[in-house]
């Protein structure tokens, strides 16, 4: 081999080397998502709502993420609970809600709260008891349409229960 070759050869031989180095693979993965992102699947209103808590977007492991969601739907049911109470007071005679304030958001924000309590030692129960957070509004919205009750507002309170039940759900999944 001639010295032009061997140095053309070397030349062209360095250059795909480096060349090789400069381009990123092409089938890099993607970053890695965070917690929340997984439990929210893409969702855009699961990650407005997760996202708007710093702790839960800065969560690196699950038990504490649980925690914090779980707490947003006790706070939320009890959200729920005083504006409900509210109306309550200015309605008395009904059944309907006085069974939303009494038994149903009691219901729910207990379920939550148990299951908060339960992440670490029995994490199956703690998923099943975030599950049954929902089960609350179902129950209310029934006791309403017995009463013929329309309250879009009482119907967004218990929309917001059991969004933040199914996500406790999807995220207790993860501790077992």
């Amino acid at each position: 081999m001639s010295p032009s070759t061997f140095f053309s050869f070397l030349f062209t031989l360095s250059l795909i080397i480096i060349s090789s180095y400069a381009a990123p693979p092409p089938h890099a993965a993607p970053p890695p998502q965070k917690k929340y992102e997984v439990v929210c699947r893409g969702d855009a209103h699961c990650l407005k709502v997760l996202g708007s808590d710093p702790r839960i977007v800065a969560a690196t492991e699950w038990v504490p993420l649980c925690s914090y969601i779980l707490e947003m739907g006790a706070n939320y049911g009890v959200k729920a609970q005083t504006y409900v109470k509210g109306l309550y007071s200015k309605y008395p005679s009904s059944e309907a809600l006085k069974l939303c304030v009494n038994e149903d958001y009691t219901y729910s924000i207990n379920s939550f709260r148990s299951s908060l309590g339960e992440l670490i030692e029995d994490p199956m129960t703690a998923n099943y008891d975030a599950k049954v957070a929902g089960d609350g509004p179902g129950m209310c919205q029934s006791a309403l349409a017995r009463e013929k009750l329309v309250i879009p507002a009482i119907n967004a309170f218990n929309d917001g229960i059991k969004f933040f039940s199914n996500v406790a759900f999807e995220a207790t999944n993860y501790l077992y």
